[in-house]
């Protein structure tokens, strides 16, 4: 039984760090705390959805799907900056906690760009294939309801690659990478 419990102690490390790792396993540690941050909600912006030069109805489709009338302060500027003249050449880059509404804030300027038609497609990159579908989803329902409410369609498809597909789904993905290119 003893040679059983050397057994379980010897980790392989030299015998200094094993004495150190006992003595420090003894000793009771207090945290003090510093501070307590309470999470940071976005402000409001202080116009409406409907007031930011979105193609109409998408305003009030906004605030169907959110359930609020104003947007973000930082989804307010960053549809402003997106629809603006001055920037059209510019990147722009907006941080926000998680659920803040930073997709959003991309896809109505170019969802109103579509439905005005002054561009024809749209290209929006992922890093994990996680938030693709996350945001397919939402998007999804945004489209749904512009299509419910205008009669307008918008099409939008994922990629998010071939790994893990056997040769029928690739040439399935292949075939309607190439549909979706052609229209």
């Amino acid at each position: 039984m003893v040679e059983l419990e050397k057994a379980k102690t010897n980790i392989g490390a030299p015998a200094w760090l094993k004495r150190a790792y006992r003595e420090s396993a003894k000793r009771e540690v207090r945290y003090k705390p510093i501070t307590t941050l309470e999470p940071l909600k976005p402000e409001k912006g202080s116009k409406k959805w409907s007031e930011l030069g979105l193609a109409q109805p998408l305003g009030k489709i906004v605030t169907e799907l959110t359930g609020s009338e104003y947007p973000y302060s930082h989804q307010q500027e960053t549809i402003k900056a997106l629809l603006s003249e001055e920037t059209k050449s510019r990147s722009i880059v907006l941080k926000g906690g998680t659920g803040s509404g930073k997709s959003l804030a991309f896809f109505l300027p170019a969802i109103s760009l579509l439905l005005q038609g002054t561009i024809d497609f749209v290209v929006v990159c992922y890093p994990m294939k996680q938030l693709i579908e996350d945001q397919f989803h939402n998007l999804k329902r945004l489209l749904a309801l512009i299509h419910k409410q205008t009669g307008k369609l918008i099409t939008a498809k994922t990629y998010h690659g071939e790994q893990g597909l056997d040769e029928e789904e690739k040439l399935a993905w292949k075939e309607e990478l190439f549909e979706t290119e052609r229209n």
